[in-house]
Order: structure tokens, then sequence, then C-alpha cells
């Protein structure tokens, strides 16, 4: 058990933190593809405003992490990045809301929160004080987080379906939209204010959470390369450009899109609790390699569909496997750094991640131009090779807390 672990109140105020960015995630997925298409922008407009986005929050996540790692006992570190990263996020939909025009939307991309990927620091600094939860209940408490977040996004999602309902015109309908995503991020401010960093027995918690990389360090970085490739596979084939195939070449309203994407993310929230239970038989490797490749096969069929409704059916497939390697990747990752690295592992395996996530949307926005829905088969296959490579390089990985076991997952008794 590490010295230092996260108490109740804390986890559910980082579960609430973390919930509030999927909410504004799954709200400006639509929202912001609708706006900018309105403003006449593309594809490859929205795929380079989304990597643009990424790579800004990589700066964010490093600075922020580094800020996280230097804090005392309930002041500075994860409350001020938190703090921090929620003034970002109610300032992108202030913005927004009060310059709508193609520059607006532009220079929206220096908050560094704009979907798909937008926030993801925010992710990476939650992850990296949930890591010191005690080792029997970590993928429980990594299941949970994602549960919640996803089924967040699926009420983001919701959102603008809710908001036609209550009648708002078109005219009133984006804005109104926008400063409910900037209030989203004022809560999450305020909610960061009652995280803190409370010592434990035999190491105070400021020394647990100032560790860098050090023994570990070789280990994290097969893992950050290799989510470089996860991600990029992921940007390739975005959600906002899912979002605007259904749109434009399928002819989905915002209503419908509203409602396909809340079944998509509620799915996906189920599939997080599910991977827990199944890892504790399978193991956390296999569980985490061998659903995340059928989601990636069902992605690269939805080309195929002869229709929306087929199209749709596909997504919904995808989305009950599709967060089965998050808790588990994430746990595994905790248990195979020390303790004092966990922090710093988070915010270098992250930073992999948006990475990845910085150039797919580039590839995948112009790609679009050229062969439309082709892209996603072309993202599915970058992920496939991903699960391939994760599997053959650390299934004989040894974790820290249960020496001997076979594989860094396949042991998850207890976990």
């Amino acid at each position: 058990m590490s010295a230092w672990a996260p108490g109740g109140a804390q986890r559910r105020a980082l579960y609430l933190i973390d919930s509030l960015r999927a909410f504004g995630t799954g709200l400006l997925t639509i929202v912001f593809v609708v706006d900018a298409r309105s403003h006449g922008m593309a594809a490859a407009d929205i795929g380079v405003l989304s990597g643009a986005s990424v790579v800004i929050g990589l700066a964010y996540t490093t600075l922020l992490s580094a800020l996280s790692r230097r804090g005392g006992h309930g002041r500075g570190g994860p409350r001020t990045a938190l703090v921090l990263s929620g003034c970002l996020m109610a300032a992108t939909g202030v913005w927004l809301a009060t310059v709508p025009s193609p520059t607006g939307i532009w220079l929206s991309a220096v908050f560094g929160f704009l979907p798909p990927s937008g926030g993801l620091f925010v992710a990476a600094l939650v992850e990296g004080v949930l890591a010191h939860t005690p080792e029997r209940h970590r993928s429980r408490t990594f299941g949970r987080s994602a549960a919640l977040s996803t089924a967040a996004g699926a009420a983001g999602a919701l959102t603008p379906l809710a908001a036609e309902l209550a009648g708002l015109g078109p005219a009133n309908l984006i804005s109104t939209l926008l400063y409910t995503y900037a209030g989203a991020g004022l809560l999450m401010l305020l909610t960061s204010l009652l995280v803190r960093v409370d010592a434990g027995p035999g190491l105070d918690g400021p020394a647990l959470v100032a560790g860098e990389l050090a023994g570990s360090k070789p280990l994290v970085k097969r893992l950050a390369l290799l989510f470089v490739l996860d991600s990029s596979g992921s940007g390739i084939a975005a959600n906002t450009l899912v979002v605007y195939w259904l749109h434009a070449d399928m002819g989905f309203s915002t209503g419908q899109l509203a409602v396909l994407m809340f079944a998509v993310d509620m799915l996906s929230a189920i599939s997080a609790p599910l991977a827990v239970a199944v890892s504790k038989r399978a193991g956390l490797l296999r569980t985490a390699v061998f659903s995340h490749i059928p989601s990636s096969i069902l992605l690269m069929a939805i080309p195929l569909a002869p229709g929306g409704a087929a199209a749709a059916a596909l997504l919904l497939a995808r989305a009950l496997l599709v967060e089965m390697d998050v808790p588990t990747r994430q746990a595994y990752m905790s248990a195979v750094v020390a303790p004092e690295e966990r922090q710093a592992a988070a915010a270098y395996v992250s930073r992999g991640k948006q990475l990845g996530r910085a150039t797919g949307p580039l590839v995948g926005g112009f790609s679009f131009a050229e062969i439309g829905s082709g892209v996603f088969a072309v993202g599915g296959a970058v992920k496939i090779a991903y699960d391939l490579m994760l599997w053959r390089s650390f299934r004989t990985v040894k974790m820290q807390e249960r020496v001997g076991a076979p594989d860094g997952m396949a042991s998850s008794r207890g976990s």
C-alpha cells in the first residue's frame, strides 16, 4: 500500500472534476462541429483545430503536472493545477460564445480544450492522484472513474437535444450551450478547491507526489511511445469526424446526433466496470488488448455500412467494448511503477497520448477530404497495430506490487 492515498471525499471530488471535463467534451463534440460548419469550415479545418488544441494542451500537461508535483499540504499542487484547468475550460466556452466567427473559433484552440481530446491534461492530473489508491482497490477506482466520466460525456452529448426540446431557436441554441459549457468549467474550478494532498504515515504527501521518473523511466517511455500510436489511431478516426460524417453525409440532425452520442457514451460507461469484472479472471493485459481489437474492427466496418442506421448500429456495438482498456491500462501502469513515480508517470504517458492526438486529427481531417469515411478503417488498423505491440512488449513485465506475476496484467487477483 502506498504511504499516501486519496480519501473518499477526495476521490469523489476527483471523480466530479473529470466528469465535468467529460461532460464538456461530450457537449462540445457536437456543438463545436455544428458551429464550425455554420461558419463554412470543412473537415480539414476541424482536424487542424483539434490538432492545434492538443499541441497546446501538451504544453499545459507539462506545466500543470510540474506544478502538481511541487504542491504542499492543501496549498498548490494538484489543487492549483486543477483550478487553472477549470479557468481554461470556462474561458473556452465564454470565448466561443462571445466571438462567434471563424477567427474566434481558430483562436479558441489556445485554451487546449477543443474536442475530441481537449482537456486531457485534466485527466492526467486526476489519474496521477488516483494512482495512489491502494492496490486492492485501484482497478475498481479507475473503473468507477471511467464509468462516471463516460456517463457524464453521454449527458453532455444529450444536452443539445434537451436545449432543442426546450424551444431554443437556432440563434440562441449554440450560444446557450457554449455558456453551459463555460458553467461546467466554473464548477470544475470550484470543485478543485476541495482537493488537497494529505500526509500519510511514514512519508509526507507532498514528498510522495513530488517524485520524478527514475527506475521506471524505460518502461514508462515504452508505454508512452505505444500510446502515441494508439492515440494517433483515435485521432485519425476522431469522434468529431464521425459526427461530421453523420451530419454532412448521412443527414443526421443535431437532435439525432445528440441521442446517438448519448447512447454511445452510456454503453461506453458500462464497458468500464465490465472490464474490471472480466480482468479478475482474464487478467488486466488480456482484457485491455483483446477487448480493444474487436472494437477497432467494428470501427473499420463503419465505411461498409449501407446507411445511417447501420453505421449507428456499428458505433453502438463498438461502444460496449471501447472503454474496457482504460481502467485496466491505468491500473497496470500504477502497479508497474514505484509509488513515488506514479504522478510523473501519468503525466509522461499523457504527453504520449496527446502527441498522438495532435497528429491524428491532422491526418484524419485531410484524409477525410480524399477518402471520406474510409479514414475510420485507417484509424482502426493503427489501433490494432498498437494492441498487438502492447501485448508483445508487456506480457512478461512484472508488477512492483506482485513481484513474480508472469505478466504485468495477467494476474489481477485482488485488483
